[in-house]
């Protein structure tokens, strides 16, 4: 048993999530309490969760690049169902996009 620091609740240890890092092994706040900070909060965490991924893909530009590229070159054949999944949906976009690709291909040539 452990007591929720914010509801003051005496709660079994399954009501909490696991943290490695507190004492008992287990987070201070119940899974229900979280749960309402959350939702209460959602936009400020939302927009505080962009905001921390915008910097770290900034700051981690390369290692992003060097892993998508590994990932893809390991799972070709989800990359290519992925990409065959998507040129269906919208066939439009794919008629576009080699429009665009050819008359760059020729502008360069010229």
């Amino acid at each position: 048993m452990q007591t929720c620091i914010t509801c003051k609740q005496q709660l079994p240890f399954e009501q909490f999530s696991r943290n490695k890092t507190c004492k008992s092994g287990y987070h201070r706040e119940c899974k229900f309490c979280v749960k309402i900070y959350q939702l209460a909060n959602k936009e400020r965490l939302k927009e505080y969760q962009q905001k921390y991924q915008s910097v770290y893909r900034t700051e981690n530009y390369d290692k992003l690049m060097e892993y998508d590229a590994e990932w893809r070159k390991n799972n070709r054949d989800k990359v290519k169902s992925y990409v065959a999944k998507s040129n269906a949906k919208n066939p439009q976009r794919m008629k576009d996009y080699m429009k665009a690709y050819n008359q760059r291909k020729k502008n360069k040539n010229d």
